[in-house]
């Protein structure tokens, strides 16, 4: 399915994921990067996402979209965009450039690292990207990095501003 786009809704059935894929702490951290969520709109980037779809309506999210290519922006903007599972810092700099396209001003970027050690290249890479507010919280799966879209655009772009 690469580069298969899903949109969730909470007045569409949703199926039941149950609690068995023992992630729970890990997709709770990422939400909790990145509440508030009620009322928001959100792209969810990478696979293996749909806990983090299921988990983000079920916190109020308006509406939910997943897209397996961190390569590719689609035309959906979003409040937050979410990439709950990168592996490395490619795949992070892929997931920041499309938060960088798909993000409203004032939109959150919350991303979760398998390690501690990719803390510092990614903060830097968000850094250069425009985003502020950049902060970690270490779970017992790995690192969630969250930052924000400023208000008035990011540095270097000028089509939102």
């Amino acid at each position: 399915m690469q580069g298969s786009i899903r949109h969730l809704s909470p007045e569409r059935n949703m199926p039941d994921v149950g609690a068995g894929f023992g992630r729970a702490s890990a997709t709770a951290a990422i939400l909790d990067a990145a509440e508030p969520l009620v009322g928001m709109h959100a792209l969810v980037v990478g696979e293996r996402t749909l806990e983090v779809l299921c988990a983000l309506l079920g916190r109020g999210c308006t509406a939910a979209v997943e897209t397996t290519r961190m390569d590719r922006h689609f035309g959906e903007r979003a409040e937050i965009v979410l990439a709950p599972h990168v592996a490395n810092e490619e795949d992070a700099s892929r997931a920041i450039a499309l938060a960088r396209m798909a993000l409203l001003p004032c939109g959150r970027v919350v991303i979760g690292l398998p390690t501690q050690s990719l803390v510092t290249q990614v903060a830097r890479a968000l850094g250069r990207a425009g985003f502020s507010a950049i902060r970690s919280r270490e779970t017992s799966d790995g690192t969630v990095i969250s930052a924000d879209r400023p208000m008035f655009g990011l540095h270097g772009d000028t089509a939102h501003v």
